[in-house]
């Protein structure tokens, strides 16, 4: 705020005239305080404080006017005005004495003038024949924050001296409530902007876990699609049967968040990776004293699943002496922690997956029967990658344009050769060892084109014979490759989402849409 240049306030203090009752003072005092004290603890708004700051103020005094400025990053600013009638003053920056406001609060002390028109030449105090002034600056932990002007055009000395002070000591409470309610609305914001943010992630989690997350066109992953759409409003317990590294988990992402479910909290686990021991506490909990190095209570993936998904992997290898305990906790909806007397109530949606046989399981006596027939309300099977070879180049496209982060415009080539090397691999370790296999090459190569050479060493050495004539590459040329993967993706997009976005096809491809578009002309893609 600049001063005016003629408004020079005297630096001596002014000491008022005797004012009112010193009862009338402390009475609006300790009720002021009672008042502020109110809205600050109802968190209601800063605007909200400072009319009833000034409301207070004027009702004490009979100012005619009151104004409260704030201190924002160096600069004072207005922040609220108030007549006496409870009005809000019209252009109230032009009203008042800006070297008034910005020497109090700058020295941090209260300017009083009892006649002001001789005790000051500014010329906003005489233009507008005002007669008294006053202004205290209002502080927080010794710093000011801002200030609280008052004014009054009818008479000289209209703040008596305990009015003055009862206000000087109101102003030190009303610093602290500014404050308390700027982190109040900062802290609002704050979590508004965590919840837009979380929702944001919640958005960006749908869609990579959604059918976004599973990538190709074949029909058995098509079929698996329509399951899952199928299955997106419903809460029935489902199995996913396919080898390691088909995708099991992802599809388990792919129900939790294409369901009713996907506000809630998806938990996974693999059960051949625990014993009986502690497969017992991982899933249902244990309390304190349980067993040797059980220190605290700890809840268990039922309860931090409660409301979501729970993922169990490897169900088979779960030993027979905990499956009865499993099988009561999905119908009855409630664990027992370990070393515990007491049950807690869950809300599950158990997805579980296997590698082995669950039907062969049950029939050998590894698995019980009610256990089976409880979890396996509809099963899921995924293909391994050596069934769904037509999917290859969209998942090789995938997976370059996810880890070749080497800031190009576009993902680095991968070279024929290549591709019928990865196609004449058997595949063991599945898409998981298709994702390994490139992120190793381009993270071994970082430059130039992926080619034979460069996956040889990331590919296994001795892979299962496969017949040549098998490879889905077999005599197309590089272009016809990328025409029907960008092919492959126009039609899953548009399968997915019922409409097509060519910008989100691109990026799906690891390309910009403009490519995307040039490519379309040249093969002639019919959009």
């Amino acid at each position: 705020m600049d001063p005016d240049p003629e408004d020079v306030v005297p630096t001596r203090r002014i000491e008022p005239p005797a004012g009112r009752a010193a009862g009338g003072a402390e009475g609006f005092y300790r009720d002021a305080l009672r008042e502020v004290g109110e809205i600050v603890s109802a968190r209601g708004s800063i605007e909200e404080l400072f009319q009833r700051v000034l409301e207070l103020t004027i009702r004490l005094t009979g100012a005619e006017r009151g104004y409260v400025y704030l201190v924002e990053e160096g600069k004072v600013v207005l922040a609220s005005s108030r007549r006496e009638t409870g009005e809000r003053v019209p252009r109230p920056q032009d009203e008042i004495s800006r070297t008034i406001v910005s020497q109090a609060l700058e020295e941090g002390r209260t300017i009083h003038l009892s006649d002001a028109a001789a005790e000051t030449r500014a010329t906003s105090v005489v233009r507008r024949g005002v007669r008294s002034v006053l202004c205290v600056p209002l502080k927080s932990m010794g710093r000011t924050v801002g200030g609280l002007y008052l004014e009054d055009r009818r008479r000289r000395a209209r703040f008596g001296e305990n009015e003055i002070g009862a206000i000087g000591r109101f102003a030190e409470q009303v610093g602290i409530a500014i404050e308390s309610a700027r982190r109040v609305e900062e802290l609002t914001r704050e979590s508004h902007g965590m919840r837009a943010t979380i929702l944001r992630m919640q958005e960006s989690l749908e869609e990579r876990f959604g059918h976004e997350g599973l990538v190709g066109k074949s029909a058995r992953m098509q079929q698996v699609y329509r399951t899952l759409d199928r299955l997106a409003g419903s809460n029935v317990p489902v199995v996913i049967r396919g080898e390691s590294g088909t995708g099991k988990e992802m599809v388990a992402r792919a129900l939790h968040f294409g369901g009713r479910r996907r506000q809630g909290p998806f938990e996974a686990t693999n059960c051949a990776a625990f014993n009986a021991g502690t497969l017992g506490s991982e899933l249902f909990g244990h309390v304190r004293g349980a067993f040797t190095g059980a220190i605290e209570d700890r809840k268990g993936l039922f309860e931090l699943a409660s409301g979501g998904t729970l993922f169990l992997d490897e169900v088979a290898e779960i030993p027979l002496a905990l499956q009865a305990q499993l099988l009561r906790s999905l119908q009855e909806g409630e664990v027992r922690p370990v070393g515990s007397d007491k049950t807690v109530r869950v809300d599950v949606r158990v997805v579980a997956a296997a590698s082995a046989d669950l039907a062969r399981r049950v029939a050998d006596g590894r698995l019980r029967e009610d256990l089976y027939f409880r979890l396996r309300g509809v099963e899921i099977e995924l293909p391994p990658l050596r069934e769904r070879l037509e999917d290859l180049p969209l998942l090789v496209v995938h997976f370059m344009s996810r880890f070749d982060t080497a800031g190009r415009r576009e993902p680095r080539k991968i070279a024929p050769d290549a591709l019928r090397a990865l196609a004449e691999h058997d595949w063991p370790g599945n898409v998981r060892e298709l994702e390994n296999v490139l992120r190793s090459a381009i993270a071994l190569h970082p430059d130039g084109a992926i080619d034979r050479h460069v996956l040889h060493a990331s590919i296994s050495r001795n892979p299962a014979p496969r017949d040549p004539c098998e490879s889905p590459f077999l005599g197309k040329t590089l272009a016809q490759m990328e025409r029907e993967a960008i092919v492959a993706a126009l039609a899953a997009y548009k399968q997915r989402k019922g409409r097509q976005n060519k910008s989100e096809v691109a990026k799906a491809l690891g390309i910009n849409r403009n490519t995307l578009e040039a490519k379309i002309k040249r093969y002639r893609i019919e959009t």
